[in-house]
């Protein structure tokens, strides 16, 4: 898959699974517009692709802030004239059991992982529409698919993001754009490591068929299938990627 003449606008592109897909989309041809919170962040990936800075533009922006992400989808505007891909990766996930929940913890799961992807989706799908072209992803997880113990904020944020895609596929779909999900279940990222890893590793290898975990990359790649024509009969469709520890 090659995505030369395409632009990619990717969400928490500084670090984890966003980062993993903007170098993706990148090493096969595609101008990235690279959008994280952490700007020392952008700094490394742009440094780290010094050869290729010309198809890279960074965006130092807050997701939960609607207007800083109207600023960003402009710019990136204004920088390429299109945006083909939209990938909403940036996310937040802090585990606690619903009796210790605090209201702040609930609010700022809706607010990053909901109202984020809402925000970039609305600001994006204006553009895709007068192009008549488009696609976008969001991320569910595994936990939005089967619950998970201590993460029923995180949980109810990516089973809503699933209904959400579905009803914004219909929506757009008339207009030619695909709106899709991805499901990742164990990848080897910074989240899943030191503690959790230690104390629920074992059983979760244990329970993933291909007996192995995911990496960043089998994450990537499916999102490029999903952005790329092979995929253009594909919409209101949650891509599950998890060796097998989630069967629908």
């Amino acid at each position: 898959m090659h995505f030369e003449g395409k632009t990619v606008l990717i969400t928490g592109a500084g670090s984890g699974l966003g980062k993993e897909c903007a170098q993706a989309f990148l090493d096969r041809g595609a101008k990235v517009a690279a959008v994280d919170i952490n700007q020392q962040a952008l700094s490394d990936f742009l440094a780290a692709n010094e050869g290729k800075s010309d198809r890279i533009l960074t965006s130092v922006t807050d997701i939960v802030d609607r207007e800083a992400i109207d600023r960003a989808v402009a710019d990136v505007i204004q920088w390429s004239g299109q945006i083909d891909c939209l990938i909403c990766s940036a996310g937040l996930y802090i585990q606690a059991m619903v009796d210790e929940m605090t209201d702040e913890l609930w609010d700022r799961h809706m607010k990053v992982n909901l109202y984020g992807s809402f925000y970039c989706t609305r600001a994006v799908a204006k553009e895709m529409k007068k192009r008549n072209y488009g696609k976008i992803i969001h991320f569910s997880s595994i936990a939005g698919e089967r619950g998970s113990i201590a993460n029923s904020h995180y949980t109810a944020t990516k089973r809503g993001l699933e209904g959400f895609s579905r009803s914004v596929a219909l929506e757009l779909a008339p207009f030619n754009i695909n709106v899709n999900c991805v499901a990742p279940g164990i990848i080897m990222t910074p989240i899943f490591s030191g503690k959790i890893l230690e104390e629920r590793g074992d059983a979760w290898l244990k329970s993933t068929p291909l007996g192995r975990f995911g990496q960043p990359i089998d994450i990537a790649n499916g999102i490029m299938f999903l952005c790329s024509e092979y995929s253009s009969f594909i919409t209101g469709f949650t891509l599950d990627i998890n060796g097998g520890m989630y069967m629908r």
